[in-house]
């Protein structure tokens, strides 16, 4: 496995850290720290059950200093976000709504510290669908941050990442792009051009700039991004495969796109799981290169193990379940199998009328 330059460490450690280094006086309090070092070190390389293990060890002695004591909340919010990136999103969710209620008697809601906890608050509750609330949320979030912090904070960038994205997901792209040229301008002039959060936000604006046809940079930058992750040996290469696969399959490219997303679901599959979001995602772009290949039979199997995995993560109604079944229905229709396309397509409609529902507009 690769390792990360010092200067990509410490912008994750920084990440994880916070305020460790500062209140370590104690036997306690150095064991607490050196917990959250490991937990992580392990975080930063994406070996998310063993910093689930050591952040659970550090919630264990936090608790010793008092359950309202801002360590509990430090932990609380760690551990939130190692299982969001384990796919266990009501548990992340739950872990990030007890720090909140930590950081908000401790810190007040009006600071940037509790600005970072309801930044990730809106992550994963955008994870489980809730786009709008989300939005909110990021937004609650940056203006906090924007009025206490200088403009080229990273921390300002996080949240101008995060809400570009959500804005992408609602298909304003105009919206969403000004937010993440900016994000991934402030992270490359502090972070330099290695760093795990350029990777992050160089695969955000390539999907966009797919989503908006401009294919030949959104190639660019997303190779880039998995040119990065690679480097670092993360398993988020993953991600960014599976955008490239994405890319080569608009433009017919078919033997790259298989090549690049099997390369994807090998690497998901052995360091993620095989339910994780992310081998799903490879999953769904193989069956359709498959599909596209005539091989119906590669192609169903494949749509079939895509489904399951997506359930297990997101549960049934989500709205990548009911993008799954849409390519699903056209390959059965394509191959005279009406009825089946049929019950495909009229699920994923009902996954579609339950997010209009806790999505309204706004």
């Amino acid at each position: 496995m690769a390792t990360m330059s010092r200067v990509a460490r410490a912008a994750f450690l920084g990440l994880l850290l916070w305020p460790a280094a500062a209140l370590a006086q104690s036997l306690d309090e150095r064991e607490f720290a050196t917990l959250l070092g490991r937990a992580g070190q392990a975080y930063e390389e994406g070996r998310y059950a063993e910093a689930e293990t050591l952040m659970q060890r550090a919630l264990l002695v936090a608790v010793g200093f008092g359950p309202g004591d801002l360590r509990v909340g430090l932990a609380q919010r760690n551990l939130a976000l190692v299982y969001r990136l384990q796919a266990r999103f009501a548990e992340a969710e739950e872990r990030i709504r007890a720090a909140r209620v930590i950081f908000d008697a401790v810190r007040g809601p009006d600071h940037p510290d509790t600005a970072a906890i309801v930044n990730i608050l809106a992550t994963v509750r955008e994870d489980r669908g809730y786009v709008r609330e989300a939005e909110a949320l990021y937004r609650q979030a940056l203006a906090i941050r924007e009025k206490y912090l200088s403009p080229d904070s990273t921390d300002v960038a996080w949240s101008l990442n995060n809400l570009g994205l959500n804005y992408r997901s609602q298909r304003r792209y105009a919206e969403a792009e000004p937010l993440l040229v900016r994000a991934l301008g402030i992270w490359e002039g502090a972070l330099g051009p290695e760093n795990p959060r350029v990777a992050t936000t160089l695969d955000n604006l390539g999907t966009l700039h797919r989503l908006q046809g401009r294919r030949t940079e959104a190639e660019a930058e997303l190779r880039q991004a998995a040119g990065i992750w690679e480097r670092l040996g993360h398993p988020s290469q993953a991600v960014s495969l599976n955008s490239v696969a994405g890319l080569l399959i608009d433009q017919r490219r078919l033997g790259e796109a298989e090549a690049v997303a099997e390369r994807a679901r090998d690497i998901a599959e052995t360091r993620l799981g095989a339910s994780h979001p992310t081998t799903a995602a490879s999953l769904h772009y193989l069956a359709v290169v498959y599909g596209e290949q005539g091989r119906l039979a590669d192609a169903e199997r494949l749509f079939r193990r895509c489904v399951a995995a997506l359930e297990t993560s997101y549960g049934p109604d989500h709205m990548s379940v009911a993008l799954a079944l849409d390519d699903w229905a056209l390959l059965l229709q394509r191959a005279g199998r009406t009825n089946e396309a049929g019950l495909l397509r009229e699920r994923a409609g009902a996954i579609r009328a339950r997010a209009a529902r806790i999505n309204p507009p706004g």
